[in-house]
């Protein structure tokens, strides 16, 4: 090779290599689903923080087709703190304000109502009928938060099995966090 033709070659090499990694890093994007997006609880919740204590996947699934019937708050709930919290969730029921409490020991997470036969947080006589929004004030070591959830049915059979059950309560063992 001439000594005019090298620094060409390399150019052409280093242009190449680098359109081959962008090319290799971005197909992922186009490749790979949004699996997210399949699953019907995590496209159709939302989330709040309220200082160390985290809320994901917030929904609530009704048992009746009307403001006044039960519902399970379907959640999942992580502590990243050193300590113990209780979490004060209120709520707007048919009849006035009504609180449900969820312990979230340290450094864990607990899941509520995710899957069938898990413990609930049953949220009685719902203000909110299913189609509309409930606010959920929710309250930990002097810190406050709202959020407006959806309220479901269980008309879908992915939703069928999440509804509330009569034997559920609010306590159950905690689940370590992963890496803590």
């Amino acid at each position: 090779m001439t000594s005019t033709t090298w620094p060409v070659t390399r150019r052409a090499a280093a242009a190449a290599l680098a359109s081959a990694i962008v090319l290799a890093l971005s197909g992922c994007v186009f490749v790979t689903p949004r699996e997210e997006l399949d699953d019907p609880l995590v496209s159709g919740t939302t989330s709040v923080d309220v200082g160390s204590a985290k809320l994901r996947g917030l929904v609530i699934i009704s048992d009746g087709s009307r403001a006044g019937s039960d519902g399970s708050l379907v959640l999942v709930a992580l502590n990243d703190s050193v300590r113990d919290l209780v979490l004060h969730l209120t709520y707007a029921s048919a009849s006035g304000s009504r609180t449900a409490a969820l312990d979230v020991p340290a450094r864990s997470f607990v899941s509520r109502g995710t899957r069938p036969g898990q413990e609930q947080v049953i949220l009685a006589d719902l203000a909110a009928a299913p189609g509309g929004l409930l606010t959920l004030r929710v309250a930990s070591a002097g810190r406050v938060a709202r959020v407006d959830v959806p309220v479901l049915n269980g008309s879908l059979p992915y939703y069928a099995t999440l509804t509330p059950s009569p034997a559920s309560t609010v306590g159950g063992a905690p689940s370590p966090v992963p890496g803590a």
